[in-house]
């Protein structure tokens, strides 16, 4: 289970590592919940020191009417492979083909690229 205060740790775990490491390729899994933190950790990482980033979720199902449980997943990576982005641009849609359980299935991919 997912604390608040995780989302809060991964941000300073990362700050702190690149100030160590700058150039390391950082990946964050996280779920896609209908909680303010984790709707707002993509921002965040966003707005970390870095060159380029890219942020990818699996959406496989509508979000519950009551606001409970996990309706996908997404990754975020800082200073991806160069390759990545489009990797996941063919790979993507046949992930929800295969997964989607309703017509709310998609996905979202974004990068900034360096």
């Amino acid at each position: 289970m997912i604390e608040k205060q995780d989302y809060k740790r991964v941000v300073d775990a990362l700050q702190e590592g690149l100030k160590r490491f700058a150039t390391g390729t950082y990946a964050v899994w996280y779920p896609c919940l209908q909680r303010e933190e984790a709707e707002r950790l993509p921002d965040k990482l966003k707005r970390l020191p870095v060159k380029s980033w890219l942020q990818v979720e699996l959406h496989v199902q509508s979000p519950a009417a009551d606001g409970f449980g996990m309706h996908g997943s997404g990754m975020f990576v800082l200073n991806p492979p160069w390759t990545l982005h489009a990797t996941l641009q063919e790979v993507m849609p046949r992930l929800v083909a295969l997964l989607g359980q309703d017509a709310s299935a998609g996905f979202v991919l974004e990068q900034q690229a360096a």
